[in-house]
């Protein structure tokens, strides 16, 4: 048993020594740096504050995208009214279609909104879902004018047919 405590003590000496050497060290960089106790307590407060600031301004930052978020909807149940307002709100793709078509059903919105076509949707609904059509042509074989719109792209369905009122009627 007195061996291990020799062993400790000796290890202690050594540690003490290292720590000693260490403080040594840093004090002597600190007289070269020209740093003593009250400019590092200084630059530790300094640093204390820049990121006490940071998280300040992170904090005013959420509050006015919640306020901005709030406006928002207060504007949006405002011009449009509780129900609707609320749909709009809870479909965000959609409900951007319907503020830009008032005139569209709530459901067309989350038709053209999920990329889906159907016989009876407007011209307006598939260039909102596509933008402009590639190619239009026009037919007219003495009952009014057809048209076929055309997208190129990655989609199943490339060719739209309707009449004078902008009417899908058949599509392949």
């Amino acid at each position: 048993m007195l061996v291990c405590a020799v062993n400790i003590n000796a290890q202690d000496k050594v540690q003490d020594s290292i720590n000693k050497e260490k403080k040594r060290e840093a004090d002597m960089w600190r007289k070269l740096s020209g740093i003593d106790d009250t400019t590092e307590a200084r630059l530790e407060r300094e640093e204390k504050e820049e990121r006490l600031a940071k998280e300040k301004a992170k904090e005013i930052e959420q509050k006015k995208a919640i306020q901005q978020k709030i406006e928002e909807r207060n504007r949006i149940i405002s011009k449009y009214g509780e129900e609707t307002g609320e749909w709009i709100i809870a479909n965000p793709k959609a409900g951007r279609l319907k503020e830009k078509f008032p005139e569209w059903s709530k459901e067309d919105c989350e038709n053209v909104a999920r990329n889906r076509i159907w016989i009876g949707m407007s011209l307006d609904m598939l260039k909102a879902e596509r933008g402009l059509p590639v190619h239009v042509n026009v037919s007219d074989y003495g009952n009014g004018k057809q048209y076929q719109w055309c997208w190129e792209g990655d989609y199943t369905t490339h060719c739209f047919y309707g009449g004078e009122d902008g009417i899908v009627t058949a599509y392949n």
